[in-house]
């Protein structure tokens, strides 16, 4: 919440969403929203799934240097 407000103070939009990263339909139908609402546009998203520390730094992370060239799936374990 204190990031909405952050940016909504210095004059953006700040708009909170919950997805569930673990849930494809929902990833999709976030982006889906983006596409339509904002025509593809989002500046920042705050990210707070931070659950598997030691996942991000297994074998699944470290064949890529990019977050978004890992696979979705990986993600279900953070």
């Amino acid at each position: 919440m204190i990031s909405r407000l952050e940016i909504t103070d210095r004059g953006g939009k700040g708009i909170p969403v919950y997805v569930d990263h673990s849930d494809m339909d929902e990833v999709k139908s976030f982006f889906s929203c983006i596409d339509k609402d904002n025509k593809g546009q989002l500046d920042i998203l705050v990210n707070n799934a931070f659950a598997a520390v030691h996942a991000m730094h297994s074998d699944a992370m470290t064949k890529t240097s990019k977050f978004y060239e890992t696979e979705p799936e990986f993600w279900d374990l953070v």
